[in-house]
């Protein structure tokens, strides 16, 4: 019987035993998921901070006190402003753009159709009741009405397009490229207009890498940058930073020379803080404006007196204006800044329209805000996002807002007003 107990007894130490080193080994286990799936959670955390600072620009920004209860529509002085119908997209990460009149109210909205959505970058209209949709290093399409889908181009299309009588597209792609001349030390990125069909087939494409090496200046400028931008990840500088295309319609004259062909492209660089023009048979910059002038730019383009307009960011200074500047005699015939300057300010993006009154349409991507300014510097229209994160205390931002008001090349939308 004591042996019988005795085997009794170990058979139960046994299993004992036994049970407790299982109850580590789970223990251990969970210990280590733990520990894998935390530093794995944090490894993912933080290679998504670091994706959003490798950005180029942020949607969300914080809303100043003074702004705090402000919302659409803030001012409209219909006597002085000039009529017409509002495009935006919102900074938030949407996949639509809102069509508005000039009281806020939504009259139309487009919405994206694909599988596998991102966010739309900007949006202008095209030809035939056509649009097309930017999305920001990814993609270009074109959608109709209704929203479907005519067709895509998935490139790393960037910042704008605009289209040319014939139906063709210009638009701009990144390229990251070696290039000893600029850095022996890392890749750079190659800014490439491109000119596609109205079909979206590229036909013809020039790089700003090939044109800036044939121009001393601009290369010298571009190579002693005094601060190295990443936009667009930290894996190839982005030395160029185009941000704009304009065709120019008609031939401009110096005299009795011409200083412009119609044809030409009008562009801005924000990281060389220049604008330009390119001779895009010849695929060589004919002319350019100012290594000292402008801080940062966005949005140059031709106005219908041969001068031309530019959002002129202040980046380093801390205050933005818009400037109109006449490319024969390179002097600023007229300019926009808040009093006191500091009002206005958006640190990147921003656009400037001009309407055939004289007044400007004047974007303030950071701040989320729109204005229409008289040509003596008075604001009659004032519209700010209303798309804010109460939480946070923070507005979305507006990359550009279009108005349309040559409604009779838009069937469909002169007859929504």
């Amino acid at each position: 019987m004591k042996a019988r107990n005795i085997i009794i007894l170990l058979s139960k130490n046994k299993f004992r035993i036994l049970l407790i080193c299982l109850l580590i080994c789970l223990l251990i286990c969970i210990g280590y998921s733990i520990f894998f799936f935390s530093g794995l959670q944090t490894t993912t955390e933080t290679d998504s901070i670091e994706r959003v600072k490798s950005l180029p620009y942020v949607n969300w920004t914080s809303i100043n006190e003074k702004d705090v209860n402000k919302s659409g529509i803030t001012r409209y002085n219909r006597t002085l402003s000039y009529k017409g119908i509002n495009i935006y997209l919102s900074g938030k990460g949407v996949h639509n753009a809102h069509f508005l009149d000039m009281s806020g109210n939504i009259l139309h909205t487009f919405l994206d159709r694909r599988e596998k959505k991102s966010k739309w970058k900007l949006i202008k209209p095209c030809q035939n009741n056509n649009f097309l949709v930017l999305i920001e290093d990814n993609a270009l399409f074109m959608i109709d009405w209704d929203s479907n889908i005519k067709w895509i181009k998935k490139i790393r299309f960037h910042h704008d397009m605009a289209v040319a009588d014939n139906g063709d597209i210009y638009s701009l792609i990144n390229k990251k490229i070696n290039s000893p001349q600029f850095s022996s030390e890392e890749p750079i990125l190659d800014n490439c207009l491109v000119i596609l069909t109205k079909d979206g087939e590229i036909k013809k494409e020039v790089s700003f890498v090939k044109m800036i090496l044939e121009n001393k200046e601009l290369f010298k400028a571009a190579k002693t940058q005094k601060e190295k931008r990443y936009c667009y990840g930290k894996d190839a500088w982005d030395i160029f930073h185009t941000n704009s295309v304009d065709i120019i319609n008609r031939d401009i004259f110096k005299g009795t020379k011409k200083l412009f062909n119609k044809g030409n492209v009008l562009f801005c660089i924000r990281h060389l803080s220049i604008i330009g023009v390119i001779d895009v048979k010849k695929e060589r910059i004919i002319w350019s404006w100012d290594l000292d002038e402008l801080d940062y730019p966005h949005n140059a383009s031709l106005l219908g007196n041969g001068n031309i307009l530019i959002f002129d960011n202040g980046t380093h200074r801390k205050y933005s204006r818009v400037i109109e500047l006449n490319p024969i005699t390179e002097e600023i015939e007229w300019e926009y800044k808040a009093n006191p300057p500091e009002l206005f300010f958006s640190q990147t993006r921003g656009s400037a329209q001009r309407f055939p009154n004289g007044n400007t349409l004047i974007t303030e991507s950071d701040n989320g805000r729109v204005f229409e300014v008289t040509r003596g510097g008075e604001v009659v229209w004032e519209f700010y996002n209303p798309e804010i994160n109460e939480y946070k205390k923070e507005r979305a931002t507006i990359y550009r807002m279009m108005r349309i008001t040559d409604l009779a090349n838009y069937p469909k939308l002169k007859r929504l007003k």
